[in-house]
């Protein structure tokens, strides 16, 4: 689970990837001129092309620029919190990527200004920041800026499980679910309780596991949430069993997704973190989960198996301690 500062920043994150497209956005996040910025930290290296300049930024797991120095600062602050939850899974710092860091804007003639989850056409991963509404009114997120940083998580993750190869199909559940685990979004566990609304509507488990994600193969571990409402009054609450509710039910490429994503944090929760790394190395070895699962301490040592505690495992988890349904 999110400490409680970065969940609220993270639910800021899927405000602002829901709302894209409504011109309630402009009141979340006005653009620069509309509100008085403070002075950023002098961080970043000054880079001269020609009569170009831009700022380079530096740290575990990745190496950022951008023409707009006040942006890095946010940035830096998301990608290393995202860098020490990658080392507590893998042991030891992401790989290093290169990226661009682009403050978030509406403009509607530029797609990759709309989408805020998205690579360059080069393939170069894109660091969106959304400058934060710094008006007072009541009931107001922190004011604080948000970088939308899962683009570098998702380039660590093929980096580090396909070995810098050309992504298999068998590895995307597990980019998927260290995506979510490592960038906070979607959140494991808001995403297991919307599976535990009907788990009898569950995708096998070896669908995930071989790659058969329906509408074909998309290394977008930020799918699972595209399709998510306003959370970030519950999320600040707590209320995750309301925020299950009000999501729309899962099915399709959103429910491989949260699936992939669900069952990688349960293989997390049952034999720690660490295991996670273990995993993908078999993984990258071309190896099968099943040899991984041999060395586990906690779960099953087979597929089959592991698939009926983690379908159980679901099911406990939309339930309280009441005995009730969280989502009624």
């Amino acid at each position: 689970m999110l400490p409680g500062s970065r969940l609220a920043r993270q639910a800021a994150v899927v405000t602002l990837v829901t709302t894209a497209a409504c011109s309630t956005l402009k009141s979340t996040f006005p653009s620069h001129e509309d509100v008085f910025t403070p002075i950023a930290p002098a961080i970043g290296t000054m880079r001269l092309t020609g009569a170009d300049t831009s700022w380079a930024l530096t740290g575990p797991g990745y190496e950022v620029t951008s023409t707009n120095r006040a942006l890095l600062e946010p940035a830096k602050r998301e990608l290393d919190e995202a860098a020490a939850a990658w080392e507590r899974y893998f042991g030891g710092p992401p790989p290093t990527v290169t990226g661009v860091v682009r403050q978030y804007s509406r403009a509607r003639g530029d797609r990759e200004r709309r989408t805020p989850d998205s690579t360059l056409a080069t393939g170069t991963p894109v660091v969106f920041v959304a400058i934060a509404d710094r008006r007072a009114r009541p009931g107001m997120m922190p004011f604080e800026d948000v970088a939308i940083i899962h683009p570098v998580v998702r380039a660590w993750a093929r980096a580090a499980i396909d070995s810098g190869h050309a992504a298999r199909a068998e590895t995307q559940w597990l980019r998927t679910g260290v995506t979510a685990l490592v960038g906070g979004m979607p959140e494991p566990d808001i995403v297991t309780l919307q599976l535990a609304r009907d788990t009898t509507k569950l995708l096998p488990l070896r669908d995930i596991l071989r790659g058969d994600r329906p509408g074909g193969p998309a290394d977008e571990a930020g799918s699972a949430g595209a399709a998510r409402r306003d959370q970030r009054r519950e999320m600040q609450r707590g209320r995750r069993g309301a925020v299950a509710r009000e999501l729309p039910a899962l099915e399709g490429a959103r429910l491989w997704d949260s699936q992939a994503i669900s069952f990688t944090h349960y293989l997390a929760s049952r034999e720690g973190r660490p295991f996670i790394g273990r995993v993908a190395a078999t993984l990258a070895a071309g190896a099968p989960l099943d040899d991984a699962l041999a060395s586990a301490y906690s779960l099953p040592h087979d597929v089959a198996s592991v698939e009926r505690a983690w379908r159980q495992w679901v099911g406990e988890q939309g339930i309280g301690s009441d005995g009730r349904p969280l989502d009624r």
